[in-house]
């Protein structure tokens, strides 16, 4: 079977491909085109490479694999891809191909790993992993709730304890209005709160042009539900949800965490129970969230609020120079 590589040209008929191509190969997770844009202009706004091609069989696109830099990682040297072919056309040899076309401009810019997340549930996916020499690194849960089925109940009181404590529980919207810095204030939380998280590299806080792209400018940002905890003039802890475009009764909670000083308290706790009672309260039915499996802390409160663990994400890692 002839199969042509192309790079993507970045029109917006090649970003409405990777779609179509996401959607026949891919489990639940749907994306939107502005969200691809978005995510290879914010890395390039940063100096990052972020690039796709395409595999085509008869003129037709039916693979295509996304590559470049890993923002969180410490060193230059990693990169990130994620893979999907037509599932019309699989075990034709057109993923291999595409992997192999991708390792020439990794090489070009030094790159030495390549990182991989595959759904456990497309089994063909761990499969080539394993079979391209990644090995497994780490795994991270899914976890899901109905917020229309969310109940406070108890869990009031742990949000009662934390207040009483004298923390604030703030929406984002709210606090943009009294601090004209909230940005780099907002930013060095996140740095704080992420460093300590779980990884299988060393990472560093993400350029402040993804930052902005991903969590401030973004049209998925819903800063009055993202809920900051304050302690005087502190912030100290943080949760947020985002939208998901192509799912409108969807949310996806992303970053949860509380800096070291604060731990243990209840916050993270009272956080979520703000976050679901907002996202109960504005009708959203579907709220899902990922936590690595090496946090058992967050994994025991998101199944103290009633979330319910789905299915893992495996995280992979390819060495290229042994």
């Amino acid at each position: 079977m002839d199969v042509q590589i192309r790079r993507s040209d970045g029109s917006p008929a090649d970003y409405e491909t990777v779609q179509r191509i996401i959607d026949a190969a891919q489990v639940d997770s749907p994306v939107s085109v502005e969200e691809l844009r978005l995510c290879d202009e914010a890395r390039r706004a940063a100096g990052l490479v972020s690039e796709r091609l395409f595999a085509a069989v008869e003129g037709r696109a039916v693979g295509y694999l996304g590559y470049g830099h890993m923002v969180m990682a410490a060193d230059g040297d990693v990169f990130v891809v994620g893979l999907r072919v037509d599932p019309a056309y699989w075990g034709r040899g057109i993923g291999r191909t595409l992997h192999q076309a991708m390792l020439a401009p990794a090489a070009e810019v030094g790159i030495t790993r390549i990182m991989a997340f595959v759904d456990e549930r497309q089994s063909r996916g761990v499969e080539f992993a394993e079979a391209a020499g990644y090995r497994e690194v780490g795994r991270t849960w899914e976890s899901t709730i109905n917020p229309q089925r969310f109940e406070t109940g108890s869990l009031r009181s742990t949000v009662d304890r934390v207040t009483a404590a004298g923390l604030a529980l703030v929406p984002l919207a709210e606090l943009t209005s009294h601090h004209p810095e909230w940005i780099d204030r907002l930013y060095r939380l996140y740095a704080a709160i992420e460093a300590d998280m779980p990884f299988p590299i060393a990472e560093r806080p993400n350029p402040v042009a993804v930052f902005r792209a991903e969590v401030v400018d973004s049209d998925l940002a819903i800063p009055e539900a993202s809920f900051v905890a304050v302690d005087g003039d502190d912030w100290v802890g943080l949760t947020e949800l985002r939208r998901v475009t192509r799912e409108p009764s969807w949310l996806n909670q992303e970053l949860t965490g509380v800096l070291r000083s604060h731990l243990r308290r209840g916050i993270a706790t009272a956080l979520k129970v703000e976050g679901l009672e907002w996202a109960k309260a504005h009708g959203f039915e579907r709220l899902r969230t990922w936590n690595d499996s090496r946090n058992p802390g967050m994994l025991a409160i998101n199944t103290g609020l009633g979330m319910a663990r789905s299915h893992v994400i495996v995280e992979f890692l390819l060495d290229l120079d042994g």
